[in-house]
């Protein structure tokens, strides 16, 4: 497992993400549906940035996500976030709460445009059938306090903040959490789930294959690398990397 050192400046960096991702980000945006896509995108033009073995994009597809041009010639590179699932699904639940609520809020014509930014109390737990309930609370609690500045009592949220804005908008904050360090059990399932799959890749493209492991998020479901682990890694990925996202920070698996 080794660091890539990058001493490039900030300024340096946002000029090679902008060379490598700007093109294909304009096709992306012209196309609906492409959200996801284009945090993948960023994932990757953040790993060739910080790679800086001349590489670029050549296309965006799946099975794998991308072609790569590189030194090495062409290469298929398949991206994946690794998260804590159990963790995942219980912000995934409240952020669907929060986006029903806003959703519903917008066609309120008694509201003036707002960012609402609502923490959530701490240790909540929920059941799919509260799911009615909650959205009605945040959106009673987060009207009263847009046009009173009042915060009346509630189940699920703790305090809010807001500001002016161009639309009625809400976000949801998980408050202070611990990140997870990754362990090499977490590594070694994700390259063995992802390789399940690499015949397709290689009939797709008859390139050999890249995989590119993505932690480090801002929420409690991520990942961090918090020492350099021993791994020993038998996979038929020509290479594979370990991106932190919030850090910045590139690691060679293979």
């Amino acid at each position: 497992m080794r660091l890539v050192e990058n001493n490039k400046s900030v300024s340096e960096n946002q000029k090679s993400l902008g060379d490598i991702i700007d093109s294909t980000l304009q096709d992306l945006r012209e196309k609906p549906g492409s959200g996801k896509k284009i945090i993948e995108l960023c994932h990757v033009g953040k790993f060739l940035m910080l790679l800086d073995r001349s590489c670029s994009i050549e296309r965006a597809m799946e099975q794998p996500d991308f072609i790569i041009k590189s030194n090495e010639g062409k290469v298929g590179l398949e991206h994946q976030v690794v998260i804590d699932a159990t963790t995942k699904e219980r912000e995934g639940f409240f952020e669907n709460i929060f986006s029903i609520a806003e959703t519903e809020l917008q066609n309120d014509v008694e509201l003036p445009n707002f960012l609402a930014n609502c923490y959530l109390r701490p240790f909540l737990t929920y059941q799919v059938a509260d799911k009615s309930r909650y959205v009605d609370e945040v959106k009673r609690v987060v009207k009263q306090y847009i046009l009173t500045g009042r915060t009346e009592e509630d189940s699920i949220i703790d305090r809010i903040s807001s500001m002016p804005h161009s639309a009625k908008n809400i976000s949801v904050n998980f408050g202070a959490w611990w990140q997870k360090p990754i362990t090499e059990e977490l590594i070694i399932a994700a390259v063995k789930q992802k390789e399940q799959k690499i015949s397709k890749y290689f009939a797709n493209t008859g390139l050999s294959i890249w995989l590119l492991l993505v932690i480090g998020g801002l929420k409690d479901s991520s990942f961090e690398v918090d020492k350099a682990l021993n791994l020993q890694l038998e996979t038929e990925f020509a290479h594979v990397f370990l991106l932190e996202d919030f850090r910045a920070k590139l690691w060679v698996l293979k």
